[in-house]
């Protein structure tokens, strides 16, 4: 993809996101009359972007993450 294409993406996928998601495809259709090729890459893009997270896609350790530590402590003993 080429950098001038990817800004056609990019943008017309930023565009499609201020749309509620059941009026996407119809604005998305009317901007790419005359390139189908871009409707469907930003079609599979809104497609990708609605699929939930799942636990694999978010980072293991989060806000949840909590580090215990455990005071170890040892008495020496002189003889």
């Amino acid at each position: 993809m080429t950098p001038e294409r990817y800004q056609q993406v990019k943008s017309a996928f930023r565009l499609a996101l201020e749309f509620p998601p059941v009026q996407r495809e119809l604005f998305l259709r009317q901007l790419c009359t005359n390139d189908p090729a871009l409707l469907l890459l930003v079609l599979d893009l809104l497609e990708a972007d609605s699929i939930p997270q799942t636990t694999l896609d978010r980072p293991a350790v989060g806000t949840e993450f909590r580090i215990r530590t455990v005071s170890l402590s040892y008495t020496a003993t002189r003889h």
